[in-house]
């Protein structure tokens, strides 16, 4: 069976690896990315000392490097302007880089990690030789279907009339199914079965790998939990439409358009 392959798939850089670089190197032929937490824009030229190379499109570098820039609305915003190429290389750069940052001393012995001339894509400590990987988290997101509807939530945040799917970490110990039962009983109190996979997404913000499902209604009423959602509701299928709809990269988008009639 084919599955689709959504944006952010690594797939589209070749020579994936990291490297962090300091002046002087000649790096004419590159891709600059300047990141603010989760915002991301292209630089003609660098401006930086450190940098952080995480592989290679079409025979340019891909490089990453933090802005000195604060803007409390940069959250989860890859520049509109981009090509879906572009896009992808930011997206895994973001990850790259908050993934380097969060992890620059090691856990076991408190020392400097540095990359790892051994392991791919990988850091290391030279002191209790301690070797770090990047980390994944684990989320499910979830169309919940009945009869000729399916069940959309929206977050207070959100702006305008956007909706979306129900989502959440897989916690410690669950397998895929019971984090999405639970998820969705946890979030609107309904109860589902026939729990179906259906395509998957890395979703750089800043590490999460989002396993998309698609499961039916079995029993409750939407009884709404306030804390995760500002609304919760069963949505026709010949209502789904673009004003509403996700990101156009997100996985949610994808599970929800292939109900749009």
């Amino acid at each position: 069976m084919n599955f689709p392959v959504l944006p952010f798939c690594r797939s589209i850089i070749k020579d994936f690896y990291f490297k962090i670089f300091t002046e002087p190197c000649d790096l004419s032929n590159c891709i600059v990315f300047k990141c603010n937490g989760y915002r991301v824009k292209v630089l003609h030229k660098r401006d930086g000392k450190d940098f952080l190379i995480f592989g290679k499109y079409k025979d340019k570098y891909c490089i990453i490097e933090q802005s000195d820039e604060i803007d409390d609305n940069y959250h989860h915003v890859i520049d509109k302007n981009f090509t879906e190429e572009l896009r992808t290389i930011a997206g895994i750069g973001i990850s790259t880089y908050h993934w380097s940052n969060d992890n620059r001393f090691c856990g076991k012995c408190g020392s400097i990690l540095k990359f790892s001339d051994k392991e791919h894509n990988a850091k290391f400590c030279e002191k209790c030789n301690n070797t770090i990987f990047p980390r994944l988290n684990p989320a499910i997101i979830i169309a919940v279907k009945k009869e000729d509807s399916i069940l959309v939530t929206r977050k207070s945040e959100w702006k305008g009339k956007r909706y979306g799917l129900v989502a959440g970490f897989i916690e410690y110990g669950e397998n895929i199914e019971e984090a999405a039962s639970r998820e969705v009983f946890e979030e609107t109190n309904i109860k589902i079965r026939n729990i179906k996979y259906v395509a998957s997404q890395f979703w750089p913000f800043p590490y999460q790998l989002m396993i998309g499902l698609e499961a039916e209604y079995d029993s409750g009423k939407i009884i709404l939990d306030e804390e995760e959602l500002a609304e919760a509701k069963w949505l026709k299928f010949k209502y789904i439409s673009e004003d509403i709809l996700p990101p156009q990269s997100s996985i949610a988008r994808f599970l929800m358009e292939r109900f749009k009639i």
